[in-house]
């Protein structure tokens, strides 16, 4: 017989350490904004999405340029590069799409009122937004 056993761990951070954490989630955050902001960017301008080489080199410029990126570790800001990488592959996945135009007909039915909110949620469907 197979007995499944499970842990549960609680972590008491000090205030410095709390701060610590913090920090790093901000960095993360931030560094999320400046990539999807580079994100629409260039996409604006070469009709294309950047590939994960670009994202993580933008996230290279951005460490150079800000020095208070430099108190977290690369790899949670390099794997916000790869994880927007993968969303732009999804927004443009054939079900992304179907999906992303049957919202846009479900807008376009809407009162006037209601309309250009609905319908600008609709086209940004799928693509990566700001946190």
């Amino acid at each position: 017989m197979k007995i499944n056993k499970s842990y549960k761990f609680r972590l008491y951070p000090t205030k410095e350490q709390e701060q610590l954490l913090l920090q790093h989630v901000g960095n993360s955050r931030f560094i999320w904004n400046k990539l999807v902001e580079f994100n629409k960017n260039y996409q604006e301008e070469n009709k294309k999405f950047p590939n994960q080489l670009i994202l993580q080199k933008e996230v290279i410029k951005l460490k150079k340029e800000f020095e208070f990126i430099k108190l977290t570790h690369s790899q949670p800001l390099q794997i916000n590069a790869q994880r927007l990488f993968q969303v732009n592959l999804k927004s443009i996945r054939p079900q992304t799409v179907q999906e992303r135009k049957q919202k846009i007909a479900k807008a376009k039915c809407k009162p006037e009122k209601y309309r250009a909110n609905a319908l600008k949620k609709a086209f940004d469907y799928g693509f990566p937004n700001f946190k």
